[in-house]
């Protein structure tokens, strides 16, 4: 058996020319457009070794339990070369799926993970990162493609969710479902008024024209028996626009 070797090759065919010098070699096969070829080795770490009188391409994955043993020593100290290899084709394969709309890239990443583990990968790149266009589009409730209809709670650091999951947990415009918690971002429903610091829900707020600031309704109307709120406590935006003309036009309000 030859000695060991540190570096990966490719190969186009299941016989390799100069057999005998590639004994114990890993390599990956490299499409030359045979489909059988590309359907047996493609993306798969296989290994030159003897067999039946001449030397061929044999996936690891096929080796029998004592060509395992033979050559467990060379596959062992070339696993890393083989890993590095192999993320490199995976990646290579992401970014030409990447190329094209979000709907393959997703199809992409669902047909390369058991059922289980869609799921925890999807996550993982949902949390690790949140601004990546195919996060933008990605529902972070059901991890279905949503295109740019996603949906966020009344908290601006959302991931946000498609339109049915919004439905299902938040109802729509004409009939509200009254939400305890996202099951986007796990947060309560419930937002701190910056005048009374109470805590209020979504239909106990009113939320500014020009920001994304909101006041209890209470608050909002309490202040027209004095001074009324024309521009946000945060920002100092002009918090309602109908408001604030009021007040230019009649400073006596």
């Amino acid at each position: 058996m030859a000695g060991l070797q540190t570096s990966i090759i490719e190969f186009t065919t299941t016989h390799p020319q100069n057999g005998a010098s590639l004994n114990g070699r890993i390599g990956f096969y490299k499409s030359n457009g045979n489909s059988w070829m590309n359907d047996r080795y493609g993306g798969k770490p296989a290994i030159c070794i003897s067999y039946h009188g001449s030397f061929q391409w044999m996936p690891i994955e096929y080796l029998s339990a004592s060509n395992l043993k033979k050559y467990r020593d060379i596959i062992s100290n070339s696993f890393c070369l083989v890993y590095q290899n192999y993320i490199n084709v995976k990646n290579e394969n992401l970014k030409e799926k990447s190329k094209n709309n979000d709907e393959e890239l997703m199809a992409h990443l669902w047909s390369s993970y058991n059922p289980r583990t869609q799921s925890e990968v999807m996550q993982e790149i949902l949390n690790q990162f949140p601004n990546s266009t195919f996060s933008k589009k990605t529902c972070s409730v059901c991890l279905k493609f949503a295109g740019n209809d996603k949906k966020k709670c009344m908290h601006n650091d959302c991931m946000g969710m498609c339109l049915e999951c919004h439905t299902t947990n938040f109802g729509d415009a004409t009939e509200s479902i009254d939400c305890e918690s996202c099951p986007s971002c796990k947060k309560e429903q419930k937002l701190t008024c910056p005048i009374c610091l109470g805590d209020k829900k979504h239909v106990e707020l009113i939320y500014g024209d020009n920001c994304s600031h909101s006041i209890c309704c209470k608050c909002f109307c309490t202040s027209f028996s004095s001074t009324p709120i024309v521009d946000c406590p945060l920002c100092r935006k002009n918090f309602k626009k109908t408001h604030w003309r009021a007040v230019s036009q009649n400073p006596n309000i």
